[in-house]
């Protein structure tokens, strides 16, 4: 059940399951001096998914573990018993975390006829005899809940999440007088808002470690963010942009020029058919009642693909008549500013109508495919930049 490895003085047991109690007496000699006897007595206590599930928690004011293993686990777990006792039933202590300045003691109360208090019974009992445990183990008690959100550990405006898990990995708490192992336990999780991190979410993220801020520009940290100030003749989030791009280039056709980190951005004025780099592409329009015309479109197959700016939310863009015998047409409009398209291929009137509104002065492509005599395939929009 227990063993030494030999060259050392570490007491190591097999696996074990259920609960048990062992006296061990271990005698030891260098063969030198007399030899030194040593009584270690090693508790083992089971927990279930039961016990998980009908735990209470409490919050132990404590600088260290290993203060709170040397001079009050003992004191604190015999004034536990000793007030459950009187309830006909036995504690269960399977849990320590520390946290900050406090320790968190996991715990669960089970009866002499195996079954669990449940956790909002063991809360109340121990919550009314705080004073008592305390006076008993010579601790303060922050706090007994079933809940460890309910004490708000999570810091910084964070979420707590109730979240008893346990891991497979082993946790050894050692002190001088008392060695606690137990599989690692995560009781609750915090999310974190923008700009926090940690288990707590006590730890304010420095996004200026990345150094962000280009051409010398100076990072100020912010609560999940970061600004710059940037340096004579630059500008933008990342002081990337050159303010003096614009005094290297002309925008044409009234247009005007922005800093960009691209060097600069001609903004061209809306509503006069201007594009282009530097605004150096015109487009010519019509005049009311005038109209372009072109050979007729093939009925079989075609792509009909055209560009166009307009401010007019009601206008004919394309039409192609199927001929004097025939009924067929096609008709491409603009009506309260969205595209439609309507045809009659031979089988009746259809009409496809687009929400995107398209009279903005802006440019747009519009693309219609035609499938025979059957119908048309797609229209697309997009709006050119």
């Amino acid at each position: 059940m227990f063993t030494i490895l030999n060259g050392t003085c570490e007491l190591w047991s097999f696996p074990f399951q259920g609960e048990a109690t062992f006296n061990i007496s271990i005698e030891a000699t260098d063969q030198l001096h007399f030899p030194v006897n040593n009584s270690v007595y090693v508790n083992y206590k089971g927990f279930t998914n039961a016990s998980i599930d009908n735990c209470i928690l409490f919050s132990l004011s404590s600088s260290s573990v290993e203060q709170f293993l040397s001079n009050n686990y003992l004191r604190f777990v015999k004034a536990l018993d000793s007030l459950f006792n009187l309830q006909a039933s036995k504690t269960h202590v399977f849990g320590i975390k520390h946290i900050g300045w406090e320790i968190l003691l996991l715990a669960a109360v089970k009866n002499y006829n195996g079954q669990y208090l449940s956790r909002e019974v063991a809360s109340g009992i121990s919550s009314g005899h705080k004073k008592l445990l305390e006076a008993q183990s010579n601790v303060t008690i922050s706090h007994i809940t079933s809940d460890p959100c309910l004490s708000s550990p999570c810091q910084n405006g964070a979420s707590c999440h109730k979240n008893i898990y346990i891991s497979q990995e082993v946790a050894v708490l050692e002190s001088v007088a008392v060695i606690f192992v137990a599989p690692k336990k995560e009781i609750f999780n915090c999310t974190c808002p923008s700009g926090f991190t940690g288990s707590l979410c006590e730890e304010e993220i420095d996004e200026c470690e990345l150094n962000p801020c280009e051409n010398k520009g100076t990072c100020v940290n912010t609560v999940g963010s970061f600004f710059c100030h940037c340096q004579v003749g630059f500008s933008g989030s990342h002081c990337a942009a050159d303010v003096n791009g614009c005094l290297k280039v002309k925008c044409q056709n009234g247009g005007t020029c922005i800093p960009s980190e691209d060097g600069y951005q001609c903004h061209c004025v809306p509503g006069f058919g201007v594009s282009g780099v530097r605004c150096e592409d015109h487009s010519y329009g019509f005049e009311e009642l005038s109209f372009m015309e072109f050979p007729p479109l093939d009925r079989r197959t075609n792509l009909i693909s055209l560009e166009f700016a307009t401010m007019q939310r009601d206008s004919l863009l394309l039409y192609n008549p199927g001929g004097s015998n025939s009924r067929e047409f096609f008709a491409l409009e603009i009506l309260d500013g969205a595209v439609h398209l309507s045809y009659d291929l031979g089988s009746g009137p259809v009409r496809l109508q687009t929400y995107k509104q398209v009279a903005d002065g802006y440019f747009h492509s519009v693309i219609a495919r035609r499938i025979g005599s059957v119908s048309f395939k797609y229209i697309s929009i997009r709006k050119q930049q």
